[in-house]
């Protein structure tokens, strides 16, 4: 769930650094200011403000929850189990 296609030299420059010291690397790299990083974030359905605080557990949700919309907005069906006794266990939290 957590993966989104990035670029080679992206992927060098990121390391194993937490994203809150990752994205001023990758700003000062590619010249890219952080409105324009935050809106590149935002498509693959990340919260920027959640990344740049290095909130893991909350990101991991929000992100869980915003994939989970587009699916059922791509099917016209709803994801059964948001709710589920296992999510709550896995994710401290409903999907819904």
């Amino acid at each position: 769930m957590n993966k989104t296609p990035i670029s080679a030299k992206s992927n060098r420059t990121i390391g194993g650094d937490a994203p809150s010291k990752y994205l001023g690397s990758l700003e000062r790299a590619g010249a890219i200011t952080p409105e324009n990083l935050d809106e590149i974030v935002e498509t693959h359905w990340i919260d920027h403000e959640l990344l740049r605080k290095d909130d893991f557990e909350a990101f991991i949700v929000d992100r869980a929850k915003k994939l989970l919309d587009a699916i059922e907005q791509a099917t016209g069906m709803p994801v059964s189990g948001r709710d589920s006794e296992d999510v709550v266990q896995a994710f401290g939290q409903t999907l819904k």
